[in-house]
């Protein structure tokens, strides 16, 4: 695997910050499918779902997976 297909193909976490101060961390098999959600906010937004409206800030970062 080259180093692309291991930028966009390992794990990655989503840092969601609610409007109600809550923080939470969304797990995702890739960072491609991270990246996706992430982008899609505004519009679930505007769409009316109910816990996307409440989303004040979203940050991406690379899971630490270690090897066992």
């Amino acid at each position: 695997m080259n180093r692309d297909a291991t930028y966009w193909n390992g794990p990655a976490v989503v840092e969601v910050e609610y409007h109600n101060g809550r923080r939470e961390d969304k797990a995702f098999a890739t960072r491609l499918e991270a990246e996706a959600w992430v982008a899609l906010i505004p519009w679930l937004q505007t769409a009316g779902n109910e816990e996307a409206e409440t989303v004040f800030t979203a940050i991406l970062r690379q899971a630490a997976v270690g090897l066992n």
